[in-house]
């Protein structure tokens, strides 16, 4: 009988464990001036290969610091020799390759012909590279969602395993809500939540990862195990089928724009309604409808605030802040006749 395959990919670790992996490598590379990279680089591979799933198949990195150092050292020298040139046009592509030519998917076959392979060119990582940070410099962080997106985009075209195609399928207007999400989040916890903030990312990206042809795992299976019928088949097929497109949230975007442009009672109201939405459209638009909640509610507390404080100085007899006071209260009621209508 034919195996069925998840079209869900994951990355399932932690927010600190991800942290602590990450700042190993910095300091294990930093201790030893370099000469303990391939051993840590290949390590914190077989840390993210083991947290990661692939239409549900997990990753698996067999390569060794052992078998990384003679190239690691021979790319090293050249790119300093060549004052760094090497690196730019080879080095980075090689190591590339040497790390997807190391990379699997769970119960692939060791004598099959198919290998894992980077097809990308330096030339391509270089324009990709400068195009990607261009776009983040340009909008001051504001494009990073769509910055990050083309990136792993463009490297999940130019990667095989095991010959199986990768594509991604994340788009920025879908990152976009959840970043703010996550960075007003990290900016009101004092940057407690830039723990998470990292895992988050990851977890979002490798989500939209998963094979161009997942149905050609199954038949490859298929094949060793003896075949199927066109029945199961075709059951295979439709489970491994591309998810529909998520609709889009309106109610929960206009909710957040009213929020981001200082209009908040009818921002708070749209994006509850947005958030309520995004339920039935398999949570497209909540991350835009929590942060717009969370605009808004702190904006309606500093407004009452303000109010407050002007009313405490208009009973003192104070003048102090009156034509503001009045402004304050023309926005509301401004804010309030949009509502009714």
């Amino acid at each position: 009988m034919a195996k069925e395959y998840s079209s869900h990919s994951k990355f399932t670790a932690g927010a600190f464990a991800n942290y602590f992996a990450t700042l190993l490598v910095g300091l294990v590379s930093s201790i030893t001036c370099g000469i303990a990279t391939p051993w840590i680089l290949c390590w914190y591979m077989r840390f993210i290969a083991n947290h990661t799933f692939i239409n549900g198949k997990q990753v698996i990195f067999e390569g060794s610091g052992g078998s990384l150092f003679g190239n690691y050292i021979k790319w090293l020298l050249l790119s300093f020799i060549t004052f760094g040139i090497y690196w730019l046009v080879a080095g980075q592509v090689n190591l590339a390759q040497w790390l997807a030519k190391n990379t699997h998917l769970e119960g692939y076959d060791p004598t099959a012909e198919s290998k894992s392979e980077f097809t990308g060119k330096w030339y391509q990582m270089w324009g990709v590279s400068w195009l990607v940070n261009l776009l983040i410099s340009c909008t001051l962080g504001i494009g990073f969602p769509w910055a990050a997106c083309y990136l792993v985009k463009w490297y999940a075209s130019k990667i095989v395993i095991d010959g199986h195609e990768m594509e991604f399928d994340g788009r920025g207007g879908q990152l976009i809500g959840k970043a703010i999400l996550w960075s007003l989040l990290t900016l009101i916890t004092f940057g407690i939540y830039s723990f998470w903030l990292e895992v988050k990312i990851i977890k979002w990206l490798v989500s939209h990862i998963h094979l161009a042809h997942p149905e050609e795992l199954a038949s490859s299976e298929d094949v060793a195990g003896g075949g199927t019928d066109c029945s199961e088949a075709a059951a295979t097929a439709d489970a491994t089928a591309a998810p529909v497109p998520q609709q889009s949230n309106t109610v929960g975007i206009v909710g957040f724009v009213l929020s981001l442009i200082g209009i908040f009672l009818p921002g708070l109201i749209c994006c509850a309604i947005g958030l309520s939405k995004s339920k039935q459209l398999d949570g497209s638009g909540k991350g835009l409808s929590i942060a717009g909640i969370i605009i808004s509610v702190l904006g309606i507390l500093f407004y009452i605030g303000y109010i407050g404080f002007a009313v405490i100085m208009m009973l003192k007899g104070s003048n102090v802040e009156i034509g503001s006071f009045a402004m304050l209260a023309g926005t509301v009621q401004a804010s309030a006749a949009l509502l009714s209508v």
